[in-house]
């Protein structure tokens, strides 16, 4: 039946597991990024910042080295949670740079195709559609937080004497960095991909998408700040989705809060966000149900 008709009858073939269901969207986005050699030249320096992080830990280690630099392991900032943190927050443009790429297509080359009410009639529910579509950019922009960030941790903890801080402390303290690096990096990625994920339903064009989700985040640290120094209230910063999340990470890594944002207010934003983008992405995709027969 030709697409334009928009009218399909359910599947009834022998349905995938769902994993591999799921594992075809990401498939087939990143399939569509061959011969875009910008995209490969940032990938790769996406990893320049975690090359830099590992050798600090190495110099930082190695005792011979700093004497032979007439330095001591004192004179140099510790590896903790405020190293990870960091770490983190330098890896952001490389995340918004892939959201940007990647996700403005997601759903809308659907739609521009018409090819939503195919893909639906088939073993697919919308919330497995939107799961598969999340995993696209989750795979990717995990690469550059929390799994960097995993391999870090474990070459810190290989790395150092057993009389370090580190080791003498590590169920205490240490370990605890762990979590914190895993749970930032998803409320990051998780806020981009809804992002994109939402202004991407919206339209059928990806670059207004792409426009709409720049414009989302710069026009937030401009009112949020406008507000705040209207109204006097660094609360209003909540508004800037940036400002909020790295809030989030100030006060997740036990950190003085640079932002001066309220955590609480920035947890309170960030999951109203959330929940709004899922009723929005639930509403857009569930749209594209009527045309079953």
């Amino acid at each position: 039946m030709p697409v334009y008709q928009n009218k399909y009858k359910t599947w009834e073939g022998i349905p995938q597991p769902l994993f591999r269901r799921l594992m075809a969207f990401p498939k087939y986005s990143y399939m569509q990024l061959k011969g875009q050699k910008f995209v490969f030249m940032i990938l790769g320096l996406g990893w320049l910042p975690f090359v830099l992080f590992l050798i600090y830990i190495y110099v930082r280690v190695n005792v011979k080295l700093l004497e032979t630099l007439r330095m001591s392991p004192e004179q140099l900032p510790p590896v903790d949670a405020k190293f990870f943190f960091v770490f983190l927050i330098i890896q952001m443009p490389f995340l918004l740079f892939f959201t940007l790429v990647i996700g403005p297509p997601l759903i809308s080359r659907d739609i521009r195709h018409k090819a939503l009410p195919m893909i639906l009639s088939k073993p697919i529910g919308r919330w497995e559609y939107l799961l598969g579509k999340y995993l696209v950019l989750f795979i990717i922009l995990s690469v550059f937080t929390w799994f960097q960030g995993l391999i870090l941790f474990l070459s810190q903890t290989a790395a150092v004497p057993k009389a370090s801080e580190w080791r003498m402390y590590f169920w205490n303290e240490s370990l605890w960095i762990l979590p914190k690096i895993i749970i930032f990096s998803v409320i990051c990625i998780t806020t981009l991909n809804f992002l994109v994920m939402v202004f991407s339903s919206l339209t059928n064009n990806y670059r207004f998408a792409t426009a709409a989700v720049i414009m989302f985040i710069i026009g937030g640290i401009i009112i949020g700040g406008i507000a705040s120094e209207i109204l006097h209230s660094n609360k209003w910063m909540t508004l800037s989705v940036a400002t909020s999340v790295i809030s989030i990470g100030y006060w997740l890594f036990g950190l003085k809060n640079g932002t001066r944002v309220p955590p609480e207010y920035a947890l309170f934003m960030i999951t109203v966000l959330w929940l709004l983008s899922l009723w929005i992405l639930s509403r857009r995709i569930r749209a594209f149900e009527l045309y079953r027969e």
